[in-house]
């Protein structure tokens, strides 16, 4: 009697999820999405969220999970999706503003990629995103197989499997070796914080036995490095995975990591004037491949001198020498990881090439920096998509509201405070509410959509595979993704009483 009460509900709840996101989609004068591939129980998934400016709030919806049985090609991942939109909302491709994926050649090829198979039929002013965190993500595995020569992430594999086959040892310590996973960077900094937790146990259980895969005493200093170092990147992380996250803060916060992890280990820019001195500079730091990253080694000596009584015997046992070789050897990993950070670039051209410097204008201290012919630009480059959901004297109302901003920049110091202290500590949120009119503010509001990343489609990912589990091996596509609708049915509902302005 009651069998098919959860497909019903399941239905239910997906039919009124995606009403109210074709409400929204309707209203809102553009949108973007973000697209992620996983494969979870032998089936694999392509989900897609999307984000949306809705009475004064970027809104990060789920949209679907879709089973992929067949080829995964950006053809047919395009072609999965695209039957979706046209039924959400049918003039997407006059609106829709950006893409965001995690960088697979079959999401971002430069003829068959799917980003691309959205740039063509989309209109001006499109963006195509790779997730600047993926590529911090690949940038940090990078280095940390590049430590020791290669040898400390190897060493570090090894090592793991052997403790996690030591019975004894795992009930002394109440702790099991975690898995070193080669396509998350984060599961190095969880083994370095367990490492270092253990250090003392661990090293003496591996004196003691002595197995053929102990590591060298240095591999714990270079541990102690790519621990500290993991540390700062986490926080970097951490800071980008709001469903609400700009592509601007995104870039901004590679910017801080970089100087970060130049303060914290004894580095800076190359400079012009630095040409002149090569040969004496050469001789106490060491240069990015690249050269335009120079790194003090004694910097990072000074970091394991502090590090506490087992680096210090460590560095003691191997004398000044073979000391000075170890952290010049991670000078050179740290130069070269923030050569790469420096150039990180989420935004794409048509050939997945970096776009420098094209990020839209989507808070009050950016708008401020824009004369009135760059906000004209802007305006025209976005048009046809500003078109389809407002009418001129609206779209005028944009260019004088952006002046009136200026203007009170310039003629008020308390307003010219506020955003000014938001610049210089890169805050997201700036009072300036008295100053930010309707249209410049939905204007502005629908720029800000792109996603950065796709932590939040990952996020999805996580909920599946929660939900569908081993004891729901049997849970139909539809019960899943009415799971997952059910997650986000209070956020809609509330948004449903709000007037739809825009």
């Amino acid at each position: 009697m009651f069998t098919d009460l959860p497909s019903k509900y399941a239905r239910f709840v997906c039919a009124m999820d995606l009403q109210k996101i074709k409400v929204l989609l309707c209203a809102s004068w553009t949108f973007s999405i973000a697209l992620d591939m996983s494969t979870h129980m032998s089936v694999s998934y392509l989900d897609t969220r999307i984000r949306l400016f809705h009475c004064g709030q970027i809104i990060n919806l789920h949209l679907l999970a879709i089973p992929m049985y067949d080829s995964h090609t950006g053809e047919a991942m395009f072609n999965a999706i695209i039957p979706v939109l046209d039924v959400l909302c049918p003039d997407w491709k006059e609106v829709m503003l950006g893409v965001t994926t995690d960088g697979e050649r079959k999401m971002t090829g430069s003829s068959k990629g799917m980003a691309t198979r959205f740039q063509k039929v989309c209109s001006s002013g499109f963006m195509r995103v790779w997730c600047g965190l993926h590529q911090l993500d690949l940038v940090l595995q990078k280095a940390f197989k590049a430590a020791r020569m290669g040898q400390f992430h190897s060493s570090m594999t090894s090592t793991i499997a052997y403790l996690r086959r030591q019975a004894k040892l795992i009930r002394t310590m109440n702790s099991t070796a975690p898995l070193l996973q080669d396509k998350r960077w984060e599961s190095m900094l969880k083994c370095c914080t367990w490492f270092k937790s253990n250090r003392i146990k661990i090293a003496t259980h591996l004196a003691m036995e002595n197995p053929a895969c102990k590591p060298p005493d240095k591999w714990w200093l270079c541990l102690t490095l790519i621990h500290l170092l993991s540390k700062r990147a986490v926080i970097t992380f951490r800071s980008l995975e709001s469903y609400t996250a700009l592509v601007s803060e995104q870039v901004e916060a590679l910017k801080r990591l970089s100087r970060d992890l130049l303060s914290v280990f004894g580095g800076r820019a190359v400079l012009d004037a630095d040409r002149v001195n090569l040969v004496q500079l050469e001789s106490n730091h060491v240069f990015s491949d690249d050269r335009t990253i120079l790194v003090n080694p004694n910097t990072i000596l000074d970091l394991l001198l502090d590090d506490g009584t087992f680096t210090i015997q460590i560095l003691d046992s191997l004398g000044p020498d073979l000391a000075f070789e170890l952290v010049k050897d991670f000078a050179l990993v740290i130069a070269n990881l923030v050569a790469s950070v420096n150039i990180i670039e989420p935004e794409r051209n048509n050939k997945n090439e970096a776009l420098e410097g094209n990020t839209p204008p989507a808070l009050p201290r950016d708008l401020i920096k824009l004369k009135g012919r760059d906000i004209s630009a802007l305006i025209n480059l976005h048009r046809d998509r500003l078109h389809s959901r407002w009418s001129e004297v609206e779209i005028d109302m944009i260019e004088q509201e952006h002046a009136a901003l200026t203007d009170l920049y310039a003629s008020q110091a308390e307003f010219r405070r506020q955003i000014d202290e938001a610049s210089s500590e890169l805050k997201t949120v700036t009072a300036f509410e008295d100053a930010w009119k309707d249209m410049l503010h939905r204007f502005a509001g629908g720029l800000a959509t792109t996603f950065p990343g796709t932590s939040s489609v990952e996020s999805d990912f996580s909920v599946l595979k929660w939900e569908k589990k081993l004891s729901k091996s049997r849970l139909t596509n539809f019960s899943l993704e009415g799971a997952l609708h059910s997650k986000q049915y209070d956020l809609l509902e509330s948004l449903t009483g709000l007037e739809i302005n825009e």
